[in-house]
């Protein structure tokens, strides 16, 4: 396996068994996840993604993680909100949730990652007000919680708008943060790529904006949803074409490397369903006339290019195999 894609994929893959398709049962989802910690590919694995409701029931695990002999990371998904008032009532509970865990857990459970929904007013808001997301540092700060936030949004037919107000709002409470020592890590935005139905995946246009955006104005950004192979690829029984985790990752490294004008670029590497013309070496990730060496991977995952959610983690790994990157 190349250097290039093992920087690419490290730590990559926020593990989400308990999520459609898949769908586990907690008990079979979280054991999944341990055992996964164990084999060859866990340098691929990262958070295990918990609703916020089933936090207590991890308690029951506490002898299996010290067998393990290391804590496991968590990603908690909120509530949300239809309303800015509902979304930081809603926000609000769910810190004062996550603190009451972490009052529980003792080393056992690290918990660094909170994602949640947007108001769905979001559309009728402008780019410069970040009054939203800027409170909700705010609580965070307040309850002294070292915890990054991400932040989705649903996403009408307008959805250019909401995009670059969603990302906007963000990169403007970084900003304001940004001078301070706040517990309240820099927020990014998650782009939901898919789900069980073929309208859930968004077209190729959709994403590379999202992407472009994020870089643009450094914001750091992770999917979720379909995204368990690492090729684009047509799918016959959702009779729709589903994206690939290698074509999203590396159109972020991309991104982040190109100067000037690039969403085209990005909406070109989405769409691409070849695997040979993505090429990974010892110097770094080539695809097609852009080169993005080894170092710049590494600074694009740790600044922008976070990780991706997927309900399965041996089909990616199986893929992988399959490809000959393994």
């Amino acid at each position: 396996m190349s250097p290039s894609l093992r920087a690419l994929l490290v730590g990559a893959i926020d593990y989400a068994g308990l999520f459609p398709p898949a769908r586990l049962p907690l008990e079979e989802a979280f054991r999944n996840h341990l055992e996964y910690r164990a084999t060859p590919e866990s340098w691929m694995l990262g958070r295990f993604i918990c609703p916020l409701n089933l936090l207590e029931e991890l308690l029951s695990f506490v002898e299996e993680i010290e067998r393990a002999g290391s804590p496991v990371t968590l990603s908690v998904l909120g509530q949300g909100g239809s309303n800015a008032g509902d979304f930081l009532e809603n926000f609000r509970a769910d810190l004062a949730a996550i603190e009451a865990f972490k009052e529980k857990i003792g080393s056992h459970f690290v918990v660094d990652t909170i994602e949640t929904r947007l108001p769905d007013d979001l559309e009728h808001c402008t780019q410069s007000d970040g009054a939203v997301v800027a409170a909700a540092a705010d609580l965070i700060e307040s309850r002294a919680l070292p915890l990054t936030p991400y932040y989705e949004c649903r996403l009408p037919s307008k959805w250019e708008s909401t995009l670059e107000c969603a990302i906007g709002q963000i990169a403007l409470a970084n900003r304001q943060a940004s001078q301070s020592n706040r517990y309240c890590r820099p927020a990014g935005f998650k782009l939901r790529c898919g789900g069980i139905e073929a309208k859930a995946f968004p077209p190729a246009d959709q994403v590379a904006f999202a992407i472009s955006k994020c870089c643009e104005m450094g914001v750091p950004f992770k999917f979720t949803a379909g995204l368990h192979h690492p090729l684009r690829h047509f799918d016959a029984q959702l009779q729709t074409t589903m994206h690939g985790f290698l074509n999203v990752l590396a159109a972020g490294v991309v991104a982040d490397a190109i100067q000037g004008k690039k969403e085209e670029s990005i909406r070109q590497i989405i769409l691409d369903e070849k695997s040979e013309d993505f090429r990974f070496d010892n110097d770094g990730l080539r695809w097609q006339q852009h080169f993005v060496s080894l170092a710049k991977i590494v600074q694009a995952r740790t600044r922008l290019v976070k990780s991706f959610g997927s309900c399965s983690f041996d089909e990616p790994r199986e893929d992988l195999r399959a490809l000959g990157l393994l």
